[in-house]
């Protein structure tokens, strides 16, 4: 998943997100969940454009498909996997290697875990917009 991506998802559900803060408030837009951007109607909007190939929607929309076919292919991920095991063998026991606060180096896995994690919720942003737009849930 690159960054053009990325963008281009996020500016098509913000492009809407703000676009319904600055309409009048409606009673179901006041109903509405707080950590939705986006609703069915919106989707049903950009899918409406996305089959017309209105420009930028379809270009956005194949590069979201493209991303999310991409985590799809991906190699799955685990809390398990990568780096040290514990001295028992067991990659399911938890294991810090440095227990006592302030201990020197810092954990050498911060940099990993967190790219890990923002390539976890890349893959999952993407899955869900493309469910969210095709209803196949691959």
């Amino acid at each position: 998943m690159n960054t053009t991506a990325t963008l281009t998802a996020t500016l098509i559900v913000f492009t809407f997100a703000f676009s319904r803060l600055a309409g009048a408030q409606t009673a179901r837009s006041a109903e509405r969940h707080p950590n939705l951007f986006v609703d069915a109607d919106e989707i049903a909007a950009v899918r409406a454009k996305v089959q017309a190939g209105e420009s930028p929607w379809k270009a956005a929309y194949d590069r979201m498909i493209t991303s999310a076919n991409e985590a799809l292919s991906a190699p799955l991920q685990s809390v398990t996997s990568g780096g040290p095991m514990h001295p028992n063998g067991d990659i399911h026991d938890y294991w810090n290697i440095y227990v006592a606060p302030g201990q020197k180096p810092p954990n050498p896995d911060a940099h990993h875990d967190a790219n890990a994690q923002q390539g976890v919720s890349g893959a999952v942003r993407y899955l869900g917009l493309g469910y969210a737009f095709t209803g196949d849930s691959k």
